[in-house]
């Protein structure tokens, strides 16, 4: 399939000689960390002039030193969390210099499977990135590396309405932080970061100020020279004889731009309508090579008129644009062929075109000025200011069952339980999707996976935030509320995950204080009064504040059977919370050597996580349930639910709760006078916790 209209993108690169410069210089200051910054409104060519940068270094005296690795953009999810992110930059190093890093993140991803870190989980973070630092330095010995970031606005997580009012701090064990601590300790490297500075500033100043102790404050580029090791380009829009050298370049590659012969002075005639702003730019050329004229008309029509206009025109470039432009409009996470041809396939009023026709139509669109292809997985996107466009103008006229195929589409593509995956379960349903966020967040918090947790609330609270921007503070507010307290109840389940239970306390007193919306407990939201009072008990029960633990579990527990949830999602979350509150009960009395009672509660418990997935907790709960009936003298219902807790453990792959379980069950032996039984359980727990590395745990065994 050819374009009816060719090519639609210049040669070259129009203007941004002085940044070309600059970057070159940094690209041959060998041995030397250089950093630069290029910020731009959308649609001003950041993501052009990162493009431009391997052409660059072929330009220069030391190319067969260097080392250029794939663009980094943090539109992906998959470099969100720091281990993907050093996956991603070691996939294209030698990994020699980085086995004791290797090694180490290996031991890492382990524990965190187990269930199990000796220290927290920041410190073994920060533990891991210094091993990495050393292994690049000792790599950039013999080459320099030249590393990519995009979209650097998108590391700083949204802040909640949690954080705003109460002051909490997002934690420090992802990328924001790698950032800052990482990269102004590399030798021999040159970093280029780009994106939206006015969008999240925070993020700019955080790393300026990191690499101001090493490179000195970061210069502007008009006073740098060669040897300002920490730039800042701020690009703009083109001038008008850029304009017009841009359709000038435009004319050599495409024959219709070329037919129309826009002169000098019709370039800046259209200079003038776009601001020489570079999308809007080519907005008109594809208008010029579809009608192979300049239309007069839109030089005298107003800047609404002309937007319309030019995206209506957009979407009938090509056969098959009238459909895959509002299919990715939709397609936040990209486009590729296997989806075109899954969403085509879907309907029957749709093209029947195989994957070698969607394949052919995809590179003729890649070709388009507003779209956009990843590197490294092929997948197009459309110019963030087209997603804009493409809202206001065409999405509204389309039909809500087109958007369930295309959303059902990438939802079998997508991994279940990914970020990406997730913003299609919110497009598709605002309100299940939520649900969903809440399930898979809740799987992240109890897995140790605090990242994954915030990249997943990321992705949610940015749906919303497009979601709800334009309609009215009635509309909003049942969203508002609903986001605001479940992000309440998610820092502190956080806290208590991370042990964390004094931080736990007081943010769950400070929250219980707070009568002004979305805070405030009106007796028709049960599901945040139950969570919030459960949250305060569990807090003081591990802090041994054994009398307010129990009757504040008693009152969770009593707001929550009361409860008769409507929903599937609803009636998951209240086991959830009934089976942690008779559990937190059952521990309390344990402690208390109040072992008849805790048997009851941890039976409860019990009855309560049945009707869930979760074998963790689980088989916490039965290992727990077991030790009590020992206690009890019943070694008969001990020995069924240890039983039970080691099958359901094994089955999680908690090597540690499985160590834990048969340490339990050696207990149980050694006090029903079976010692025989008990030492091969003993045996092979000392195993598994010396492969994990828990010496603390083996003492006790």
């Amino acid at each position: 399939m050819k374009s009816k209209w060719g090519r639609l993108r210049t040669s070259k690169l129009i203007g941004r000689k002085r940044e070309c410069e600059m970057l070159q210089t940094a690209i041959e200051a060998d041995g030397e960390l250089r950093v630069v910054y290029v910020t731009a409104p959308a649609g001003v060519g950041k993501t052009r002039l990162l493009a431009e940068v391997p052409r660059l270094r072929e330009q220069c005296a030391n190319v067969e030193q260097t080392k250029i690795l794939p663009l980094l953009d943090f539109y992906f999810t998959d470099v969100q969390s720091n281990s993907s992110l050093e996956e991603r930059i070691l996939s294209r190093l030698d990994r020699g210099p980085f086995a004791t890093y290797l090694e180490r993140r290996d031991e890492f991803e382990r524990r965190r499977k187990d269930g199990w870190f000796e220290s927290g989980i920041e410190e073994q973070r920060a533990e891991l990135a210094e091993l990495f630092i050393q292994g690049f330095n000792e790599f950039t010995k013999n080459a320099r590396v030249i590393l990519r970031f995009d979209t650097l606005e998108l590391v700083q997580y949204e802040p909640d309405e949690v954080q705003k009012v109460f002051g909490l701090e997002e934690r420090g064990i992802e990328v924001r932080s790698w950032l800052r601590t990482v990269l102004p300790r590399l030798k021999n490297a040159v970093v280029i970061l780009a994106g939206r500075e006015k969008e999240k500033p925070q993020v700019w100043a955080e790393l300026q100020d990191a690499f101001a102790p090493v490179l000195g404050e970061v210069q502007v580029l008009k006073e740098a020279d060669a040897r300002s090791p920490h730039v800042m380009m701020r690009l703009g829009s083109f001038s008008a004889d850029e304009t017009a050298d841009y359709f000038e370049d435009l004319a050599r590659v495409n024959p219709r731009i070329k037919q129309a012969r826009i002169s000098r002075d019709d370039a800046r005639a259209i200079h003038e309508k776009t601001g020489g702003d570079p999308l809007n730019n080519a907005f008109f050329s594809a208008l010029i090579v579809k009608n192979a004229r300049l239309p007069q008309d839109m030089l005298a029509a107003d800047a609404q008129d002309i937007q319309q206009r030019l995206v209506e025109e957009m979407t009938h470039l090509q056969d098959g644009l009238d459909f895959v432009i509002p299919f990715m409009g939709w397609m936040r996470k990209g486009l590729n062929a296997e989806l075109l041809h899954g969403i085509l396939a879907s309907r029957p009023e749709y093209p029947d075109w195989s994957q070698k026709e969607c394949e052919r139509l995809l590179e003729v669109a890649k070709d388009l000025p507003f779209i956009k292809v990843h590197e490294e997985s092929n997948l197009l996107f459309l110019h963030d200011k087209m997603y804009d466009l493409v809202d206001e103008y065409i999405l509204p006229g389309r039909s809500p069952v087109e958007k369930e195929a295309v959303c059902n589409v990438a939802l079998a593509f997508h991994e279940e339980g990914s970020p990406e995956w997730l913003y299609y379960k919110l497009l598709l349903n605002p309100a299940d999707g939520f649900s969903t966020y809440q399930e898979l967040s809740d799987e992240a918090i109890l897995g140790n996976e605090y990242g994954r947790a915030m990249r997943l609330r990321d992705e949610m609270l940015r749906f919303f935030g497009e979601l709800l921007k334009d309609r009215s503070p009635a509309a909003r507010r049942p969203w508002e509320r609903r986001i605001a307290r479940d992000a309440a109840i998610r820092w502190i389940r956080q806290y208590l995950a991370q042990g964390k239970f004094k931080a736990a306390q007081e943010v769950s007193d400070r929250i219980w204080a707070h009568d002004d919306p979305p805070f405030d407990r009106p007796p028709d939201d049960p599901l945040f009064l139950g969570a919030l009072l459960l949250n305060r008990g569990e807090a003081r029960g591990y802090l041994s504040q054994w009398d307010e633990g129990l009757d504040l579990l008693g009152q969770a527990i009593e707001v929550l059977s009361a409860w008769q949830p409507d929903t599937q999602a609803d009636k998951k979350r209240r086991a959830r919370l009934l089976g942690i509150a008779h559990r937190d009960r059952g521990y309390i009395y344990r402690s208390l050597e109040d072992y008849s009672r805790a048997k009851e509660e941890y039976r409860e418990a019990i009855r309560h996580q049945s009707e869930l997935d979760d074998l963790g907790e689980l088989a916490s709960t039965e290992k727990n349930l077991a030790f009590v009936f020992a206690q009890l003298g019943d070694f008969h219902r001990a020995d069924e639910y240890i039983t039970l807790s080691l099958d359901h453990f094994r089955e999680t792959g908690s090597r540690w709760g499985t160590a834990s379980s048969l340490n339990v069950f050696a207990s149980i032996n050694v006090d029903n006078d079976q010692p025989d039984r008990a030492e091969q359980p003993c045996r092979d727990a000392l195993e598994m916790l010396s492969e994990i590395g828990d010496s603390r745990t083996m003492g006790l065994t």
